[in-house]
């Protein structure tokens, strides 16, 4: 590699890795992600892979607790596109005069924006998820994923279809986000973890800094294809020092791990945590699921059960029941 890993930093790393009961290793402290697992795996059951993971798309693109809590009851066997629409408004309401911007996180990344289709965000949301249900590459990645994958060779044709969507859709996830969508498609099994053959990063998250301190560089200059090579290659040696690991780790881990890492060593915005690890792991959630609660909302599979759908509807034509 044109960066050479840092012997001294990586046993620093693994050590910390290998720790008992690692924080940095723990996926449940990432609340959204565990909130959206929790979904995705009751979904999927309940409702077929192609509602399942348009949610999934979704919650990736927005990457807010908040709106996933208020537009997840629309995301049923058949989508009620109506109903989403006018959940979107009520985001809008509740949480900005704007609408559009109060639906994403107060931390979006960069690059997820959708384009502008009709007069407002009621119009410009609703068209594109459509137009992503819509898509051939929507519909093939559906049919590995209800293939199930078993080798990498599934694994490969997933992240092509993907990538085939976000070269259609544009706006629809940036790097960081589409990081999120990886880290739902393993945490809900769609994407076994020992099939996890790449996974995002993005130049402005906290895996690409900790890679950085781990090889010694500024990072000027480096963008997301650098930083995915360089993690394959930290993921590579961890797992061959790692004492500890479980067959649940992946590459995925490894990035959230130095995220994480990146976290406890990084000053706390807030004067009643210690870090920014402490600050990130739930006072966040805390506050956005008690917004959701406090106005009447929750989210399927986690708050409450979704009902079980037959096994004749669980899967098939769905996402286009409601008209706009």
């Amino acid at each position: 590699m044109k960066y050479p890993l840092q012997r001294c930093n990586l046993v620093r790393f693994v050590k910390e890795f290998d720790a008992p009961d690692a924080p940095m290793r723990r996926s449940t402290d990432c609340w959204d992600l565990e909130i959206m697992r929790q979904w995705g795996v009751a979904a999927r059951h309940a409702y077929g892979t192609q509602t399942t993971l348009l949610g999934l798309i979704v919650g990736a693109h927005f990457k807010s607790v908040r709106t996933w809590g208020v537009i997840n009851q629309a995301f049923k066997k058949h989508i009620d596109w109506l109903e989403f629409r006018f959940l979107l408004a009520r985001c809008g309401e509740l949480w900005g005069k704007k609408g559009s911007p109060a639906l994403y996180s107060g931390s979006n990344m960069s690059g997820s924006g959708l384009l502008p289709v009709g007069e407002t965000y009621l119009d410009r949301f609703p068209f594109w998820f459509r137009q992503v249900s819509a898509h051939p590459a929507f519909e093939r990645a559906c049919g590995v994923l209800d293939a199930g994958i078993t080798n990498f060779r599934g694994a490969e044709l997933l992240e092509q279809n993907l990538q085939e969507l976000r070269r259609h859709v544009k706006g629809l996830w940036g790097d960081y986000h589409y990081k999120m969508l990886y880290d739902f498609l393993v945490a809900t099994r769609f994407l076994p973890p020992r099939w996890v053959f790449k996974y995002p990063v993005s130049s402005e998250g906290g895996t690409a800094q900790g890679l950085c301190k781990m090889f010694a560089t500024s990072g000027k200059g480096l963008g997301p294809k650098a930083y995915a090579e360089m993690l394959q290659e930290l993921n590579y040696q961890v797992k061959k020092e790692s004492k500890t690991w479980w067959s649940s780790d992946h590459l995925g881990i490894v990035g959230a791990a130095l995220c994480w890492q990146h976290r406890k060593n990084s000053v706390s915005t807030s004067k009643g945590h210690c870090n920014r690890f402490e600050q990130t792991s739930a006072p966040q959630w805390d506050r956005e699921l008690a917004e959701l609660h406090k106005h009447g909302f929750q989210i399927s599979g986690y708050h409450k059960d979704i009902p079980q759908a037959s096994a004749s509807s669980a899967r098939g034509p769905s996402l286009h029941h409601s008209p706009m």
